[in-house]
């Protein structure tokens, strides 16, 4: 009879000590990934000056809302809504690029891009005193009152 009872105890204690035992520790450098790629591409976004509209941002929002005009259509059929554009400042400082990358509908979308593009030349992004291309998002709000 103790045999018997011995048994059942030994197999639970032996499930418990392998249940609590650590998975092996995951490798020190996977061979999928390239280290050196891994530092450059973090390196990339260390910029000491970022590109900068003419004056700064409050002159932005001034260019910004002085020349959106609302879509006739758009205002008629009340669509109000935040567009976000990119685009890149290069090291001249003109954007290229400009494209929509969260719209919400085309009358908009076409307004936004047309403000965007009517821009003047921005200062550039500047890293480790060189100039630089940098890709940049703004949002832009349109409501009616």
């Amino acid at each position: 009879m103790k045999r018997v009872l011995l048994f059942p105890i030994f197999l639970l204690f032996f499930i418990c000590a392998k249940a609590q035992s650590s998975p092996p520790p995951p490798p020190q450098n996977p061979p999928d990934v390239d280290q050196t790629a891994k530092a450059d591409s973090s390196n990339l976004l260390t910029i000491n000056q970022n590109p900068e509209f003419p004056g700064g941002l409050n002159e932005f929002y001034k260019f910004l809302s002085n020349g959106i005009r609302y879509p006739r259509n758009a205002r008629k059929n009340k669509i109000q809504g935040r567009i976000d554009v990119s685009f890149t400042v290069e090291t001249d400082g003109s954007l290229t690029n400009i494209q929509v990358s969260h719209g919400v509908s085309p009358d908009l979308d076409d307004e936004a891009l047309r403000l965007i593009k009517s821009s003047p030349k921005w200062k550039p992004g500047i890293k480790n005193g060189k100039l630089i291309p940098v890709k940049y998002s703004v949002p832009i709000n349109f409501s009616l009152k």
